[in-house]
């Protein structure tokens, strides 16, 4: 799969790589977010069972 894509009369050249590459590094952002989150809320439902 190729695309050309311009913007700002800059044709840059999109292969199945970089939109691979990309595709992986928001995935890895995806699973930070929710570890984090699920890390955050264990934590908050941890103090609310000591009281």
């Amino acid at each position: 799969m190729n695309a050309y894509i311009t913007a700002g009369g800059i044709t840059m050249y999109w292969d199945g790589t970089v939109i691979f590459g990309l595709a992986t590094v928001a995935l890895m952002v995806v699973f930070m977010v929710g570890w984090v989150g699920f890390v955050v809320r264990d934590h908050l439902r941890k103090d609310e069972r000591k009281k």
